[in-house]
């Protein structure tokens, strides 16, 4: 972080998480100031780093002292939570992220009468389980009540691998990675072709 920033400031950046991007170089130097207050814009899951100093909105900064916890990004980059002085407020209103009605619009729409779907598959990665069962649910019965078919996917990991040919069904047996793997490496074979050719 840079030296000598006048005070007061303030620092506006992504990664509504505090997981990572640019508020991992800044947010860590700044916590342990009491004069610091971190606005949080719209909702972070509860295991992330701003789900966790949103938990201490409530808890007063003389008992935080008490609390064991701590705060990791990476093994390097760490706070403890007894050595958090800043203050947290949440201020809704603000997130970049649609509703569950507009994410539903989004999906299913109208046009000239007729109801059509953004996409056939949908995968909803982002989010906590009960939130995105709730849209999955959402979804489909948008779906179903306008009679389109409309499949929704919930990865359970980032290592799982989807046949976008079939449905977006997972792929679970070896034979069908090793093609997939395959088809990656004939791609990248391809690309660089391309990549030489324009050189």
């Amino acid at each position: 972080m840079e030296s000598g920033v006048p005070r007061p400031c303030v620092i506006v950046t992504g990664s509504g998480s505090c997981d990572g991007g640019p508020v991992r170089a800044w947010l860590p130097h700044l916590l342990g100031d009491e004069s610091t207050i971190v606005g949080m814009l719209g909702y972070a899951p509860p295991t992330s780093i701003a789900g966790q100093l949103l938990s201490l909105r409530t808890t007063p900064r003389a008992e935080r002292v008490r609390h064991t916890g701590i705060l990791e990004w990476s093994p390097d980059e760490r706070v403890a939570i007894r050595d958090i002085r800043a203050g947290f407020v949440l201020m809704g209103g603000y997130s970049a992220h649609a509703d569950q009605s507009g994410l539903v619009d989004w999906l299913v729409w109208e046009f000239k009468g007729e109801w059509k779907s953004s996409g056939k598959v949908v995968f909803i990665q982002h989010g906590a389980d009960d939130q995105r069962t709730a849209l999955k649910d959402a979804f489909e019965s948008q779906a179903e009540e306008m009679d389109l078919q409309v499949r929704t996917v919930l990865p359970e990991s980032g290592e799982q691998w989807f046949d976008l040919d079939a449905d977006g069904r997972a792929v679970d047996d070896l034979s069908s990675e090793a093609q997939i793997a395959m088809e990656i490496r004939r791609l990248q074979e391809e690309l660089a072709r391309v990549r030489r050719c324009r050189a």
